[in-house]
């Protein structure tokens, strides 16, 4: 019943090429702490960008890499000396070149775009000597002596 046709090309093997590059990462952020009016609330903001160590012409299903820019935001709030509550939002943003001359076989050309928003909640306890008051009376973790 199964007929092999001639005329019909079958994908009989995957050519990925990676041509990997050297890939780097550069971050910074800032916490405010110590408030005069809040001493037991930390707020802290950052931002990163990360370089994908593969061209987008080598791009594949099985290896999506892409370059991506994140913002990165919490508030931390300490309720007793050993207790805290705490709050985050991280946004990634991907830099998804379109690719039209893909090199992988069979190709991969596309165009697209994406974000990631994750938002986490904690509740965190402090084993041990708990939290230790830094200057001003704001809460320092315990460890660093």
């Amino acid at each position: 019943m199964w007929r092999r046709r001639e005329d019909l090309e079958l994908i009989t093997s995957l050519d990925t090429p990676k041509n990997y590059r050297d890939s780097w990462q550069v971050s910074g952020g800032i916490r405010l702490h110590d408030l005069r009016r809040v001493p037991r609330l930390d707020i802290m903001l950052g931002v990163h960008y990360d370089r994908t160590p593969a061209p987008g012409n080598t791009v594949s299903f099985d290896q999506p890499s892409f370059s991506h820019a994140g913002f990165h935001s919490g508030v931390r709030y300490t309720l007793a000396a050993r207790y805290r509550l705490g709050l985050t939002l991280l946004h990634y943003r991907y830099l998804v070149p379109p690719v039209e001359d893909s090199l992988t076989s069979p190709p991969s050309n596309f165009k697209g775009a994406g974000g990631n928003t994750i938002i986490t909640a904690s509740f965190e306890v402090v084993l041990g000597r708990g939290l230790r008051r830094g200057p001003g009376g704001a809460p320092a973790v315990s460890g660093a002596r």
